[in-house]
């Protein structure tokens, strides 16, 4: 073990006054416990918007990422040069 943990474990476990307990238990059982209301506790619009962004990213992404695989394939040739039959009969005649 390390000596923080060796520090914790000889640290003495307190209980709590019982009136905290009671205090507790009552207040959560009332329903008057709310989510807080600070900009830092996502609500659904957070959570959609940020579902949003997360997808926009995901669809840029996969768009860059066909456009990089486009460009780097083998581009076609943009004509194409009919050779002359006879020129044709002799280059195959060569390779035999």
């Amino acid at each position: 073990m390390n000596p923080l943990e060796d520090r914790i474990h000889k640290v003495a476990l307190r209980k709590p006054d019982p009136a905290w307990r009671d205090e507790i238990l009552n207040s959560a059982s009332d329903g008057s416990f709310r989510r807080s209301e600070s900009p830092i506790w996502p609500s659904p619009l957070a959570w959609a918007a940020l579902v949003m962004i997360w997808l926009g990213l995901a669809i840029a992404a996969q768009v860059e990422s066909r456009k990089e695989r486009t460009a780097s394939a083998a581009k076609p040739p943009r004509y194409f040069v009919v050779p002359d039959p006879k020129e044709l009969r002799a280059l195959i005649a060569q390779r035999r």
